[in-house]
């Protein structure tokens, strides 16, 4: 490399260092119930929104660019458990769900990256 473009170099990789992908942390038990419990997870892939809402009561419901569906979750070991009604022909899954320093949401595993707000009382 000439030594005129070693600086420039340097300042690419100090750049990129910044913007590498932060890591997502599992949550307990315990952070599931307080983060998502009356909470809406919404989130895009692909050019496919969705949207996810956990309610007290341990029903859910779920809205996507193709699809809408009801059902019920609960928190086992460390998982957040969800069964659709229809989706994925009514089979509860259970998946870890995990966080980012912004807040951000995963399921794990998954790709889909979702951000999260609190449902207001008219929600449901």
């Amino acid at each position: 490399m000439n030594t005129r473009a070693a600086p420039i170099f340097m300042i690419f990789l100090v750049f990129s260092a910044g913007v590498q992908a932060q890591q997502f942390e599992e949550l307990t038990a315990d952070q599931i119930l307080s983060d998502i419990v009356g909470s809406t997870l919404t989130g895009s892939r692909m050019g496919m929104k969705i949207s996810m809402s956990f309610y007290e009561d341990g029903t859910a419901s779920m809205t996507s660019t193709r699809r809408s569906d009801t059902g019920s979750w609960e928190v086992e070991d460390d998982s957040l458990c969800i069964q659709w009604d229809n989706f994925r022909g009514g089979e509860r899954e259970c998946k870890k769900l995990t966080r980012n320093d912004d807040e951000k949401y995963r399921f794990s595993p998954g790709r889909l990256t979702m951000s999260i707000s609190k449902n207001t009382t008219s929600d449901q």
